[in-house]
């Protein structure tokens, strides 16, 4: 059962045989340092937000609301052009995958 897991977590599920109470306030103080990190990770999206939004604002004010949306229009045609090209590469990537697992069951079943 133990084989299917990370190396790391199968360390842990040894340490937890050996001393279970250490491997808990472990497991806890990962925990607790986890959440810790996502915290300051919330906050850091939405300092980063609100400096874009301020930035668009600021964009309007200096430059002029055409040029502003002009360059809100092209960034996001160029944005959805890359996901569409990307998403084209990994549904080709997805079907040779696939067609050769085709082939091998193919050649398998006629062995």
């Amino acid at each position: 059962m133990y084989d299917k897991l990370p190396p790391l977590l199968q360390d842990y599920v040894n340490y937890f045989d050996t001393s279970p109470i250490l491997a808990v306030l472990l497991g806890v103080l990962v925990v607790v340092i986890a959440v810790a990190l996502l915290r300051v990770a919330m906050k850091l999206f939405v300092f980063f937000l609100l400096l874009l939004a301020v930035a668009l604002v600021a964009s309007y004010f200096f430059v002029g609301e055409e040029v502003t949306n002009d360059a809100l229009r092209r960034g996001a045609k160029d944005a959805s052009e890359k996901v569409e090209e990307v998403m084209e590469k990994g549904k080709d990537a997805l079907e040779d995958e696939l067609f050769e697992e085709y082939q091998k069951k193919q050649e398998n079943s006629e062995e």
